[in-house]
């Protein structure tokens, strides 16, 4: 299990990076995704720009939204069982975003399950 407080700790430091050292986002059509309530996996080759898609749509969603990049050295020992205490954690630091907060999760491949 990964702590709560090391997760705000990761969640606060994504947020600062992208909004404060992120720039010249080429805009795609794909950051236009709108699907409240879904799932949407961008998925693609290697370097063909997923991460800053991401970024954009952190960007233009910016009051409600959530990025970790689980191949974050922080991170390791992530399991599934871990997304709730995201979730808690995200809440904690932004209460006002409960049931609209926009979850962008990279390389989440990288993110270990129990075997069923």
């Amino acid at each position: 299990m990964i702590a709560k407080n090391l997760i705000k700790e990761t969640i606060l430091s994504n947020r600062a990076f992208i909004l404060d050292s992120v720039s010249k986002i080429v805009p795609r059509a794909a950051a236009e995704v709108a699907a409240p309530g879904k799932t949407v996996i961008l998925y693609g080759i290697r370097r063909s720009g997923k991460t800053f898609i991401l970024y954009d749509i952190f960007q233009r969603n910016s009051d409600a939204a959530l990025y970790m990049d689980f191949e974050d050295d922080r991170l390791t020992g992530f399991t599934a069982a871990d997304f709730p205490t995201v979730q808690d954690a995200f809440l904690g630091l932004r209460p006002e975003t409960a049931g609209r907060v926009v979850y962008l999760f990279d390389e989440i491949q990288h993110v270990e399950h129990p075997s069923v």
